[in-house]
């Protein structure tokens, strides 16, 4: 390392991190741009380190709705905030290689994701709702055919106002490869699981139908 903690490689070049949507600096910043896209409307950061944005979807309203991993200060950013209640994920076990060993831990593992309504000017944060999850993929919004927001770790519905109106955790955790089918509202979630038989195909390909 050099000079004040800054790590450097042999020829004492500046490494820096990954930027990635989990980093623990990552701070979700959101922009509105003119219809012809050709300037700034408004812009709006959260408060340093207080959480990533992995999600945004826009209400017909215009209406702003974010979903990141949370951070200590996440709760803080609306004067409306709330923890989701009822069934959670419970731990997710420790990976392990194919002998069974367990692996190193996860550099994507996160405790918390939050949801959050933003003014249509971006001027402020509505509200914000925090859960408590076990997951390594990035949160994601999707709406449901009857205009509800589905929270995607696992199935929560929210309203335009925040409020939990159904929850259910799902055996199969929602990833970034999931949707919302438009014609019938079911949930289909997809990924690959890895198994430790050291047989091929080691990663096995699923796809999960949530009615």
């Amino acid at each position: 390392r050099g000079r004040g903690g800054v790590e450097k490689d042999a020829d004492g070049n500046v490494v820096y991190a990954d930027l990635t949507w989990s980093h623990p600096h990552a701070t979700a910043f959101v922009a509105r741009l003119a219809p012809d896209r050709r300037s700034l409307t408004a812009t709006r950061r959260l408060p340093w380190l207080s959480g990533s944005l992995t999600s945004l979807v826009c209400g017909p309203d215009g209406a702003v709705y974010i979903a990141g991993v949370g951070r200590d200060g996440i709760a803080a950013i609306a004067r409306d905030s709330a923890a989701l209640t009822g069934e959670q994920q419970g731990p997710k076990p420790p990976d392990k290689d194919r002998r069974g060993n367990a692996l190193p831990p996860d550099p994507d593992r996160y405790r918390q994701l939050y949801v959050a309504r933003l003014a249509n000017d971006l001027s402020s944060a509505l509200w914000v709702r925090t859960q408590a999850v076990d997951c390594t993929y990035p949160p994601t919004l999707r709406w449901t055919p009857q205009g509800l927001l589905l929270v995607a770790a696992d199935q929560r519905i929210l309203d335009a106002s925040g409020k939990q109106v159904a929850v259910r955790a799902l055996a199969s955790r929602m990833n970034e490869m999931s949707a919302v089918e438009p014609a019938t509202g079911r949930l289909l979630a997809g990924g690959e699981h890895q198994w430790g038989t050291g047989l091929e195909p080691w990663r096995c390909p699923y796809l999960t139908v949530h009615q």
